[in-house]
């Protein structure tokens, strides 16, 4: 961008809603575990990640895209936020499709990755 300011990723659709971060926080239902990558528990990292999601009218995750975070930790984080299941979000009483960003502080050593939405 000729700005120099990086492009954010979008799993929004036109009609999803946008919810802020701590919207989006309040719908996480269930989450499911991270697995280290080779390695990432040697070397003890720890970090936070944003990830742009959408999320279907049933609450299941629909798109992921990385915004930003350590590359070792970025696969694996990507694959079990698509396992997540939210909240459906409604507005006037119709389930809609919404998108937005989480962040999630993590920490992975030898007993694997723990990791905390923020």
């Amino acid at each position: 961008m000729a700005n120099g300011q990086k492009q954010v990723p979008n799993c929004c659709e036109p009609g999803f809603e946008k919810l802020s971060q701590s919207k989006l926080k309040a719908l996480v239902k269930q989450t499911g575990p991270i697995h280290a990558p080779c390695c990432a528990d040697m070397l003890h990292i720890s970090g936070i990640i944003v990830l742009a999601i959408s999320v279907d009218p049933k609450g299941n995750v629909a798109c992921v895209q990385t915004v930003s975070g350590h590359p070792l930790i970025i696969g694996v984080a990507i694959s079990s936020v698509r396992q997540w299941k939210l909240e459906p979000y409604s507005s006037q009483g119709v389930k809609k499709p919404f998108c937005g960003q989480v962040a999630l502080r993590f920490q992975a050593n030898e007993y694997g990755v723990k990791y905390k939405i923020i």
